[in-house]
């Protein structure tokens, strides 16, 4: 089948919506699906087209022309979206998140053969599940809706109740990396950050977190392994705690090398403002590591609380000094949450019954397809 997938950003850019797509789409294109990505160019110079794994990947200024507020730009790439439906003719159309270019895709869609696919990878906010709202808008036109997990779901419905019969849920999950996990570090202990530098994933609270705990236990380091725009106001701030010299930044850090870097941390920090399903706590698992979260959306469906993580209160710097100084004081209690979150993943997130499941949709999907076009 011919499958066409809008993704506001993609590789070369590393978040829990682009690894999914990263590793996902090829394994689809092993299953005979035709397979191809629109994205946008992003901040960084990347070709126009590419290909990889079988996936052809194009870029658009998307996010210039939004950024820019260019009304002839807009105009152009919807022409461009038009054409480039006429020319695919695609069976499945899969929205892989909302996004702003979607936008510049709405119009588009109209008069479509192919069947929609809505994915949602984290909850709406309210301004989003207001009716004319184009998250709204999306989920009425689309054929099928697909969320990470099931707080999410559960939400989108009671937005838009008439989603229920032609929505399901596909949990989030990645392949285990190619690394076995090493043994939990305590000399010195070391907490990870992995993901965006970005307000939502909010590591300035690890930070103010840490500085305390650094009194109890001077040896404890910090990493902080991805990039964004809150980069240098979190290394201003771990200077004004006294701490940069314990915190070491990475920067991007590619997918391969993921479960190197989780191996060399005690314990994984996500003390988000929300989440859908967190692919990075999957990571965690994969390489036997327990993570410290804050207790919502879909994080409370990956990370048991005291079995294979510690779940702490949201913008609660005190209970997630807590969380981290319980994980020091008792090193076997730390261990075997990291072992336990390892047979977790291992038993609930099966990176082949992901692939499957997602082939299913596509099947199905497909099917909508041709009863839409009709007799060949």
């Amino acid at each position: 089948m011919r499958i066409l997938v809008f993704s506001e950003y993609f590789r070369p850019f590393v978040g829990g919506i682009e690894v999914l797509a990263d590793q996902l789409l090829p394994a689809l294109v092993k299953k005979g699906h035709e397979i191809q990505v629109v994205t946008s160019h992003g901040p960084i110079a990347v070709p126009d087209e590419e290909s990889f794994g079988g996936v052809l990947v194009r870029r658009y200024p998307f996010r210039t022309v939004l950024e820019g507020k260019d009304p002839e730009g807009m105009l152009l790439l919807r022409g461009r979206m038009r054409q480039l439906l006429r020319e695919i003719d695609p069976d499945v159309i899969h929205l892989n998140g909302l996004a702003g270019s979607h936008l510049l895709l709405l119009p588009a869609l109209s008069g479509q053969r192919g069947a929609i696919l809505l994915q949602l990878h984290q909850r709406l906010f309210e301004w989003e599940a207001a009716p004319d709202a184009m998250a709204s808008r999306l989920m009425k036109r689309s054929d099928w809706v697909l969320s990470v997990c099931n707080s999410t779901l559960v939400q989108a419905r009671q937005a838009l109740p008439e989603i229920e019969p032609r929505s399901s849920v596909i949990r989030n999950t990645v392949a285990a990396p190619p690394f076995d996990p090493t043994p939990l570090p305590f000399m010195p202990p070391t907490f990870l950050c992995l993901g965006r530098l970005a307000a939502q994933k909010q590591f300035d609270l690890a930070l103010r977190a840490a500085a305390p705990v650094l009194k109890r236990f001077p040896e404890v380091r910090m990493i902080f392994a991805g990039d964004g725009d809150e980069k240098p106001a979190l290394q201003a701030l771990a200077s004004s705690l006294g701490i940069a010299d314990r915190c070491e930044w990475l920067g991007w850090v590619r997918p391969a090398d993921i479960g190197g870097v989780i191996n060399r941390a005690t314990a994984m920090i996500l003390p988000s403002r929300w989440e859908g399903l967190p692919l990075v706590a999957v990571e965690a698992g994969w390489m036997g590591r327990p993570m410290v979260a804050t207790r919502i959306d879909g994080v409370r469906e990956i990370i048991r609380d005291g079995e294979t993580g510690l779940l702490t209160e949201p913008d609660n710097v005190d209970d997630l000094t807590a969380a981290l100084l319980r994980l020091l004081e008792r090193p076997e209690d730390t261990r075997r949450m990291g072992a336990a979150s390892r047979a977790w993943v291992q038993r609930e997130f099966n990176w082949d019954d992901c692939v499957a499941a997602y082939d299913a949709l596509y099947r199905r999907m497909g099917e909508i397809a041709r009863a839409r076009r009709g007799p060949s």
